[in-house]
């Protein structure tokens, strides 16, 4: 045989085992002893899997709670042609991550790049705390959040302070000493139960947020958390005026906070289904290069999801630039206090288009707002329900969805009735995709709302 040839077969032999050593698997009955290679041999803690990670490792995460969280950092970042990820072994039979605590403060932490989380349930403390008749949780979340806005950080516990602030998945951090990470994928998650945010990310770039269900999530939170969030993104690069950020597909409900917001006034705030969160100023606490850098130059889209029963807004944007809120289904959000959110709106942002989505606000309250110079064109919506700014491509009428639920664990179906004036009411819009949230073709007739009839 030719010498070129062996070479060549070399070379894909070499290339198959190295794709088969960058498989890992990791089971609540795992082994450390085991090699962690195969189903049958996996390891069980995730330090273990952490000290094990190269570019291009999946890592098949078994069934089982884990009682661990998963810290990822600069260190353990993948390539462009070789992400990391962590995948539910067994789709159907969710690993799932129960995690909080003193000195807990994310599930999931990621400060690295190129990263795909995938399929895993993770479950906050919610349901554990508040089972005296004296709500002692609630009285200590308060006491910290009251304690820190008059006295700052001095002497503050933060480690007991974390117990009631505890996040999901957290992508990127505030500050000089955040990872800045950057193509971060967070699909077909169930994130729950979080005193602290569901899925958030700050100072981060190039995420997708798709397909994951949120729910019970920032109740506790002295920071005005909510359910889904980008606040501060940061340029990674030069590519400018693409759309680099996407929350598409997911179902987002009863994220609230009943604590005040520690550093803005002691008052109630946020607790939003999903929040674009100021991305026309850098993060003032960042590195001077970051400063320099300015507002966010690329674009956001926000489409397909459903919101209900949310404590803030379904979905809003808050001084940003550049979103794109498209063929959302917003249903009796602002639950907790009338702050005179809205379903969905934009405040004090620049250049951004709310095109083709359902608002369904509880009687007295928002449908839209038009507040602060909110910067967006507002086209093809339906409102119902509660007030409303009308603009003349818009329109108030039921939409008429096949199930709507008496409150947020109630069976809901968004779907539209045969005969929903949102039917072929809807708009193609530039950066719309072209399937509604579940995989069904839109064509040249769009429907308004996340999805088309059936």
């Amino acid at each position: 045989m030719h010498k070129r040839i062996i070479s060549s077969i070399l070379v894909m032999l070499f290339a198959v085992v190295a794709m088969a050593q960058n498989e890992l698997y990791v089971s609540p009955t795992g082994k450390d002893s085991n090699d962690g290679k195969t189903p049958d041999t996996p390891w069980k803690s995730i330090s273990k899997v952490l000290n094990n990670i190269t570019p291009g490792t999946t890592v098949y995460v078994m069934p089982g709670t884990f009682t661990s969280g998963v810290e990822l950092q600069r260190k353990h970042s993948g390539t462009e042609d070789a992400y990391v990820t962590f995948q539910a072994y067994d789709p159907q039979n969710r690993p799932r991550f129960y995690y909080g605590g003193s000195g807990k403060w994310n599930c999931f932490n990621i400060q690295a790049s190129y990263i795909i989380i995938d399929g895993l349930e993770l479950e906050g403390y919610n349901q554990t705390f508040d089972k005296t008749a004296e709500k002692t949780d609630s009285v200590a979340a308060y006491n910290y959040s009251k304690t820190y806005h008059d006295n700052g950080g001095t002497g503050f516990d933060w480690n007991g302070c974390a117990k009631y602030n505890t996040n999901g998945i957290s992508v990127g951090k505030g500050g000089k000493d955040g990872g800045f990470p950057h193509h971060v994928i967070i699909r077909n998650c169930i994130v729950h139960d979080f005193p602290g945010g569901g899925i958030g990310s700050q100072q981060s770039d190039y995420l997708t947020f798709d397909n994951n269900i949120v729910y019970n999530n920032a109740w506790y939170c002295m920071y005005a958390c909510s359910g889904m969030s980008i606040l501060n993104p940061y340029n990674s690069d030069d590519v400018n005026n693409v759309y680099k950020m996407f929350i598409t597909n997911n179902t987002v409900y009863n994220n609230h906070t009943k604590i005040p917001w520690s550093t803005s006034n002691f008052r109630y705030s946020d607790g939003n289904g999903i929040i674009i969160d100021v991305n026309l100023t850098p993060d003032g606490s960042s590195t001077d290069a970051i400063k320099a850098d300015g507002a966010y130059r690329s674009k956001t889209l926000v489409a397909n999801n459903v919101t209900y029963f949310n404590g803030g807004s379904g979905i809003h944007s808050f001084k940003a630039q550049n979103v794109l809120i498209v063929n959302n289904t917003a249903y009796h959000n602002e639950q907790r206090y009338n702050s005179g959110y809205g379903e969905i709106f934009s405040q004090s942002g620049k250049n951004n288009r709310l095109y083709n989505n359902i608002m369904y606000a509880r009687p007295n309250q928002r449908c839209n707002n038009f507040v602060k110079e909110g910067g967006a064109v507002y086209s093809n919506n339906i409102y119902y329900g509660g007030k409303y700014t009308q603009v003349a491509a818009d329109k108030y009428k039921d939409p008429l969805f096949v199930k709507i639920p008496g409150n947020w664990n109630e069976e809901a179906d968004f779907h539209l009735q045969q005969g929903s004036p949102a039917i072929g009411f809807g708009a193609v819009v530039e950066g719309m995709p072209a399937t509604d949230k579940g995989g069904a073709e839109r064509g040249s007739s769009v429907d308004s709302g996340a999805y088309q009839a059936k």
